[in-house]
């Protein structure tokens, strides 16, 4: 929203460099009234405006009360009006020189494209794991015998702690070392520490695997709890910063995911040594 209230407002264009509003704009010079605006529609992530009364050749500011940020893009039948500027020290503008006194302007968060594109992973993630189970499901009651028989590619439960063979310190230690490389050039070194400790841990205890399976589960509850006390006391809008105010929490969430990612790397060193008395 900006100052009046309003979700975009268009403004005369009175410098032919400087955004008006932003702290290098120098004293405005008189110019014909800005093109009025109309929000046609609304959504989390995108607007759709009809601009009326834009005189050809003469550029006016588009502004969008939304804290500046790269990701917004503003475009019109196919034209993408560039980055947007800082005006009135916080808001998004575009200097749009119109070609028409009538059209219509698109404003898009960008970084939600990733989201969808990252759902749509997961879906089909989602499917194919469940037409596997199906697969393997039906394999199974075809099988042939008194004793049914379990096809070695059918998933199977080991319980949150299984016993793990016996694991050789010299094999353990690189893999730690590798792991907690990983999680540094992905998030940080706190991160690193914490991995490649778990790795270290999850390949020397017996027992170890105990810490990468539950830990997540403990790790993704602190940060949801998080973000959601902090939600209800201070009722952050939700919008394309709204990710940023959690970043406290973000290493946490980060490091669930890696210990996800290092149990695998655990179960594959494990079924190496499967045979080997611990």
């Amino acid at each position: 929203m900006t100052a009046d209230g309003s979700i975009a407002t268009m403004r005369a264009d009175t410098s032919t460099d400087t955004p008006a509003g932003s702290p290098a704009a120098t004293a405005p010079a008189p110019a014909a009234p800005a093109p009025t605006v109309a929000v046609t529609h609304s959504g989390d992530t995108s607007l759709a405006l009809t601009i009326t009364g834009a005189r050809p050749g003469q550029p006016f500011w588009l502004v969008l009360g939304e804290s500046l940020s790269a990701g917004w893009k503003a475009t019109s039948n196919g034209t993408d009006f560039g980055k947007p500027q800082l005006l009135d020290g916080y808001a998004n503008g575009w200097r749009i020189t119109p070609g028409a006194t009538d059209f219509r302007v698109d404003l898009t968060w960008a970084p939600q494209r990733l989201v969808w594109r990252a759902l749509a992973v997961s879906g089909t993630a989602l499917v194919a794991s469940v037409a596997l189970l199906i697969v393997t499901a039906r394999r199974r009651r075809r099988s042939s015998g008194s004793a049914p028989v379990r096809p070695a590619d059918l998933p199977s439960f080991s319980g949150p702690a299984p016993r793990g063979p016996h694991v050789p310190i010299i094999v353990a230690m690189p893999v730690a070392g590798a792991m907690a490389l990983a999680a540094y050039a992905l998030v940080n070194e706190v991160a690193s520490i914490t991995v490649g400790v778990a790795t270290l841990v999850a390949l020397a205890v017996p027992h170890g695997r105990f810490l990468l399976r539950m830990g997540p589960v403990g790790l993704l509850a602190v940060s949801a709890g998080y973000v959601i006390q902090v939600q209800v006391r201070h009722h952050i809008p939700i919008d394309g910063e709204w990710v940023k105010e959690f970043g406290r929490v973000a290493t946490v969430s980060w490091i669930a995911i890696l210990f996800l990612a290092t149990d695998v790397v655990v179960t594959a060193v494990h079924r190496r040594y499967h045979h080997t008395p611990r």
